[in-house]
């Protein structure tokens, strides 16, 4: 063996006699390292001396191979490394040389991708194969072909060696027979052991000899083919015939397929024809070689199936990704180059850009409204530095129709960069999601969330302005209740001492006193007057004083108190009264409003020292329910405003926060007693209504009154009581507990005429009352100790005497008499502490309205009831509250059953007026919630389901279905007034 040449150099390229050469082509980076070694050492040692190994790279292999062309050293086995720039034209050309040797084809681990390179070149005639490089024993398997090539070289060399013989046969001598014989039987036998077919045909293509080997392939035997024309062998095709003929015609050796019917089998062989000479160059016949490739066809025939199976799965594959690519539903892109030309894009990618043609295109050509945007930067960047990049909610304007303005999009993307083997990008990958919609979404739900968060805020500060206003409330309660709770004991010592400087005072008129003494007892029935004074207004504050209220309109107490007002501003303040076209009534005590406004004047008059205005202003107005969240105990619905407005200094922030506390002031000691705001808000909050105030430094305050809407007519001003004092001879009984103040009473009273008894309790009253002495009058404590009560002992006398008049004396009313801050009806009230002309006048009031005040109790013991009625429909509601109104009721409309439960809660009625289908809390609830706090009130239901509605009836009395005319209404009251 010659040994092998190093890739790379150039071999001898003269003609080298057939069968010498074993060709290596580039197998350099497939036979890398011990794999290389081992495989060369192999073939050196199995080739022996018969062949030449020689290694070639690509370009040198095929200018060997033209060179080959024309000789007959044809390699026995060429083996052909991977990754090769032209595989095709190098396997065609290794094939044109070496159609009778072994071509084997490396491959990568995969060696699906070389097998679809090659499938398709005509590979007759050769063995071939494509092997892993890194298939274990790759070595031995190259040495085994090398040796099987050695074998068939052989074998040819052989068949040459015989084909002289025959023509030497022709020309031999007698003395060369045996010769002959002895070298027939040598080839005999030698052939005989060939796997192989070989077969002799003389000049007429007749069998002169039949091989061993080819009994075995065609089971034919010898004497059954020797002498018979070879095209009537069961055997023979037409591809026989065209081999003899094309080698006949001096084509030399020919190679070629066949197929074959032997036994009812179909075999595939491969043969080589070769024309014979004798020495004088004359034809003299054919031999030919014939091998069963049956097997190896059917596992070509296998592999190509295989393929072929592969290859539709790798198309469907390749349809199945193509249509998961352009179905995806985030966008796909792909570019190349530093001009990111685009290669491939989804539908998705198109629908986000709008329909136009990109592919081919750069991304500056294609998207030219982008330029100069953040996302081609980033494509560029990406492209050089090869790093990933990231992006999430990027906007981008583009125009996604010709001629339409630019729209911004917001995608979330990866820019991913394509390399090659040597890690350099060649292009880019686009992967991404149109978040528009989710980004707007997200970016509403976030403006939404900060707008919650001030809502929430805005809550909070309404709720710590509700509790502060409910602790200030609660405070403000504390306070009135510890003044109501001294208030009667306060009074009482008030009232002793008044009446006994009051009768020292008769007693002194006839004595020639000092004028010093007079002036000391003057100043302390003066003293007196002021703790009357101071106590009327903690009572005012503490919701505590019994209010007389009449419907009236505000209109005509402003026009009633004009000149009071103007004298009490003086000359430097002016006055101005803007009134209210149809202003609605309101159910107020008159006397405590005037002292209300003539309070807030005065106030008002001290904060303007250099003179100003004032003004008094009256509206109609509603107060919603977002409003009274934040005023405790204050229902929602129609109210009569009236707001006090000066252009005085004003208040800071810290002194409205006490503006109505009892006892604070900001004037200077002795010019205010810190009463009159809170007397205000007192008597606001009984009348049901709220106060308000509004202040700015150096500008003025405004003083806002809200009082609640009537539906009653306007009544006639009560007159206050006045004229001269006067006694009578009438009979009064006094029931008092306190000595000192029965005592004073009772002087006072017998000083003015008349006869007087007395008594230390209901109990005692009673006795007195029984025994049969004529009393014309009840003069009663409220506040009585023992079992009977004042309205007991009341309602007993009435019983006794019947003609008897009452008339109650208190400094602390409770509930006995007063009911929601109001006087009940019928009822004559003498507040404590009373002087001794007070008590004359109201005993005369008391007697000549004698048969006036009878027929007023009938009256209203007849006709008048207080009625709250709940209905959510307000022209309904405003119809029915002035029918009732024009009936002579005292009414309060209300317009759902929550509304209803704060009024009850506050005030006593007689009758509640309701609808069962109600906002919120329903009819049926209102009526058993009100019988937990009233179970005395008559309650009518006004529905319009009639009598189907189920309710309960213990608690529903009346029925009223809708729609009711006035004669149906009149008799549900009447109904009502009975029960």
């Amino acid at each position: 063996m010659d040994g092998a040449c190093p890739a790379g150099t150039a071999p001898v390229m003269t003609p080298l006699e057939q069968g010498q050469l074993i060709i290596l082509v580039a197998v350099e980076p497939a036979l890398a390292g011990a794999v290389r070694a081992a495989a060369l050492e192999r073939l050196r040692q199995d080739a022996s001396a018969e062949f030449t190994v020689v290694e070639l790279a690509e370009v040198e292999a095929a200018n060997f191979v033209t060179q080959q062309m024309d000789s007959d050293a044809a390699p026995p086995l060429v083996i052909v490394g991977r990754q090769l720039r032209n595989e095709a034209a190098l396997v065609r050309s290794i094939q044109a040389l070496a159609f009778k040797g072994h071509l084997f084809l490396l491959s990568d681990p995969d060696v699906q991708d070389q097998r679809a390179r090659v499938a398709h070149l005509p590979l007759s005639g050769m063995h071939w194969s494509i092997l892993n490089i890194e298939q274990p024993g790759l070595a031995e398997l190259l040495a085994g072909a090398a040796a099987q090539c050695r074998q068939r070289y052989g074998l040819q060399r052989n068949l040459k060696r015989a084909n002289r013989q025959l023509q030497q046969y022709h020309k031999a001598s007698p003395q060369l027979e045996p010769r002959a014989v002895l070298s027939d039987y040598y080839l005999t036998s030698f052939l005989k052991h060939s796997n192989d077919a070989v077969v002799a045909l003389d000049t007429q293509q007749r069998v002169l000899y039949w091989s061993s080997g080819a009994e075995r392939l065609f089971e034919l035997s010898p004497q059954a083919a020797i002498g018979r024309p070879a095209s009537e062998l069961p055997c023979w095709s037409e591809a026989i015939t065209a081999g003899l003929l094309s080698a006949g015609q001096d084509k030399g050796t020919v190679a070629f397929e066949a197929e074959c019917v032997v036994a009812g089998e179909k075999k595939k062989t491969e043969s080589v024809c070769s024309p014979v000479h004798d020495d004088l160059g004359r034809f003299i016949g054919f031999s030919i070689i014939v091998r069963d490739i049956t097997a190896r066809e059917q596992r070509l025939e296998a592999e190509r199936a295989a393929h072929l199976r592969e290859n539709q799965w790798l198309s469907s594959e390749r349809q199945y990704l193509r249509t998961l690519f352009r179905q995806a539903p985030g966008f796909i892109a792909v570019t190349r180059g530093r001009s990111h030309v685009f290669e491939l894009v989804n539908d998705a990618y198109l629908q986000i850009i709008g329909h136009r043609e990109v592919l081919g295109r750069s991304a500056v050509e294609a998207l030219p409204e982008m330029q100069g945007q953040q996302l081609l930067t980033l494509l560029d960047h990406v492209y050089q530095s090869g790093i990933p990049y990231t992006g999430s909610g990027i906007a981008i304007k583009l125009q996604r129709r010709p001629g339409a303005p630019l729209e911004t999009r917001y995608v979330d993307f990866v820019f991913q960069p394509i390399t090659d083997k040597h890690g350099a990008a060649t292009g880019l990958f686009w992967q991404g999601s149109d978040v528009t919609e989710h980004k707007l979404t997200r970016d509403k739900l976030s403006l939404h969330q900060k707008n919650l968060e001030q809502l929430v805020q805005e809550r909070t500060s309404e709720l710590q302005t509700s509790q502060l206003a409910l602790q200030r409330s609660q405070k403000l309660e504390a306070i009135g209740q510890l003044t109501g709770g001294i208030a009667h004991d306060f009074n009482n010592v008030l009232q002793i001492i008044t009446g006994s400087l009051q009768l020292l005072q008769l007693d002194v008129e006839t004595d020639n006193l000092p004028t010093q003494t007079l002036q000391y007892l003057k100043t302390a029935v003066d003293a007196v007057d002021r703790g009357r004074n101071l106590s009327s207004q903690l009572l005012a504050f503490a919701r505590r004083q019994p209010l007389r209220p009449v419907p009236l309109n505000l209109n005509r107490i402003l026009r009633s108190m004009s000149g009071l007002l103007r004298q009490a501003l003086g000359e430097s303040v002016e006055l101005d009264a803007i009134e209210s076209a149809g202003l609605w009534n309101t159910l107020v005590d008159p006397h405590q409003l005037e002292n209300v406004i003539l309070n807030l004047a005065i106030n008002a008059r001290d904060a303007m020292p250099n003179g100003g205005k004032l003004t008094l202003e009256t509206a109609n107005t509603h107060l919603d329910e977002l409003y009274v969240l934040t005023q405790p105990d204050l229902p929602a619905g129609q109210y009569v405003l009236l707001a006090i407005s000066d252009t005085g200094t004003g208040m800071p922030a810290e002194v409205m926060e006490r503006a109505f506390d009892p006892f604070y002031t900001t004037k200077l000691d002795g010019k205010g007693t810190g009463l009159g705001l809170s007397m205000a808000y007192g008597f606001t909050k009984q009348s049901g209504g709220h106060i308000r105030i509004y202040s700015e430094l150096d500008k003025g305050s405004t003083f806002k009154i809200y009082l609640p809407r009537s539906y009653e007519a306007e009544a006639e001003m009560p007159l206050a009581a006045g004229g001269p004092v006067v006694g009578g001879t009438e009979t009064i009984l006094v029931a008092e507990d306190d000595p000192a103040v029965r005592s004073t009473a009772v002087s006072m009273l017998q000083g003015l005429g008349y006869r007087v008894l007395q008594a230390e309790d209901g109990q005692s009253a009673l006795s007195v009352l029984k025994s049969g002495a004529p009393v014309h009058l009840l003069f009663t404590d409220v506040v009585m100790p023992g079992p009977v009560s004042s309205t007991d002992l009341a309602a007993k006398a009435r019983a006794l005497r019947p003609d008897i008049l009452v008339l109650y004396t208190s400094g602390y009313t409770q509930n006995a008499i007063v009911h929601g801050g109001r006087l009940d009806p019928g009822v004559e009230l003498l507040s404590k502490p009373y002087r001794r002309e007070d008590l004359a006048r109201k005993v005369r009031q008391v007697f000549e309205n004698r048969t006036a005040l009878g027929q007023t109790v009938v009256e209203q013991d007849i006709g008048s009831l207080r009625i709250l009625m709940v209905e959510d429909d307000i022209s309904t509601r405003d119809a029915v509250c002035e029918l009732l109104a024009y009936l002579g009721h005292q009414v309060i409309g209300v317009e759902s059953a929550e509304a209803a439960l704060d009024r009850l809660a506050q005030t006593s009625f007689d009758v509640l007026l309701t609808d069962l289908n109600l906002p919120g809390a329903s009819g049926h609830e209102l009526i058993r919630e009100s019988k937990l706090i009233n179970p005395d009130m008559a309650v009518i239901v006004a529905s319009g389901l009639g009598g189907e509605t189920s309710i309960d009836e213990h608690a529903v009395q009346i029925r009223l279905t809708k729609p009711y005319d006035l004669a149906a209404l009149k008799s549900a009251l009447r109904q009502a007034r009975a029960r």
